[in-house]
């Protein structure tokens, strides 16, 4: 990695620690109830879906062309956002509901230290049901231009396009649930 490489990394990794700060603090001081009840604040996303391959925690390669037959919820995340920590067990749970229903949750990590990290910060959560995948130099957080962490995209089986969520949500509530199934067809 060169030396301008490592310093756009740091930006990048400032960045997103401090909008997620600013996401965890409003989630705090939101009145109680009021994420639960809300549905997503879902915006259209602009840039394509990258086409670059990233890692599982076995180290082989995975691209979107990996998953063309299912909907998709991929949701980008890290150990130190700690509104991205909360929602991990209701993407947990949402994976295992809607996996039924063919829909597929990968939970993206953004830890520099990929899987090594991740992964047993996972485990320990007894976070199980999504696919687990590592991007440790950011390249599809660049590739989407993602605002902050955490960060979900909802993908439709077409992939013509695809709705951004950024910042935190209950993700096993019924009514993000239900706006989910819209969204994709179901």
């Amino acid at each position: 990695m060169t030396e301008t490489q490592k310093n756009q990394h740091q930006i990048m990794r400032r960045h997103f620690i401090h909008l997620s700060a600013v996401f965890f603090v409003a989630s705090v001081i939101a009145p109680q109830g009021a994420t639960a009840s809300s549905p997503l604040a879902l915006e259209q996303g602009e840039e394509p879906l990258p086409l670059t391959a990233i890692n599982t925690a076995s180290g082989a390669s995975f691209s979107l062309s990996d998953v063309v037959d299912s909907p998709l919820i991929i949701n980008f995340w890290a150990t130190w956002c700690p509104p991205c920590v909360h929602e991990l067990p209701h993407l947990n749970r949402l994976a295992s509901e809607l996996k039924s229903e063919g829909i597929s949750v990968l939970l993206v990590s953004m830890d520099r230290g990929g899987p090594v990290n991740a992964a047993p910060f996972l485990s320990a959560r007894g976070i199980d049901a999504p696919l687990q995948l590592y991007d440790p130099s950011a390249s599809w957080a660049r590739t989407l231009k993602l605002k902050g962490l955490p960060t979900t995209l909802l993908i439709p089986k077409d992939r013509a396009s695809y709705l951004v969520h950024t910042g935190p949500a209950e993700w096993d509530d019924e009514k993000i649930k239900d706006q989910i199934r819209t969204y994709l067809n179901f």
